[in-house]
Order: C-alpha cells, then sequence, then structure tokens
C-alpha cells in the first residue's frame, strides 16, 4: 500500500507504557499496516507532554511506513 493512499483508519495506534528510573512511561504508537518489521522513529514530545499535535506527528510518520 502506497504511503499517500494510507489514511487514518489504515493505521494501528496504541497507547504503550515503559518503566523508566522508578517512574511509567505512556507513549502513543502509530503502526502501518504492513507484516514486515519497519524502522521506528523515536519523537520526544514538547514540554506540554504527550498532545493530539504530537500524535499526529506520529500517525504522519506512520503513513510513510515508520512505527
Amino acid at each position: 500500500m502506497a504511503a499517500d493512499t494510507l489514511t487514518d483508519r489504515d493505521l494501528k495506534e496504541k497507547m504503550v507504557q515503559y518503566p523508566s528510573e522508578g517512574v511509567t512511561v505512556r507513549a502513543f504508537a502509530g503502526v502501518p499496516p504492513v507484516k514486515e518489521r519497519r524502522p521506528a522513529i523515536i519523537v520526544v514530545q514538547e514540554w506540554w507532554g504527550l498532545n493530539d499535535p504530537m500524535k499526529d506527528v506520529g500517525r504522519r510518520l506512520a503513513k510513510e511506513g515508520y512505527v
């Protein structure tokens, strides 16, 4: 599926959590709809935290084939 034909509905989205130095960190994961392994990009949010504009960055990257 070409990246330019993907929509938000095609993507898998999930909130993930992982421990880091005694605290639980929440993160958003946007995953393209492919079976093969894909490269990942970690986006560090602004000081406002994980908000909708930052989730949109993850969605745009997933549409380009990144996790």
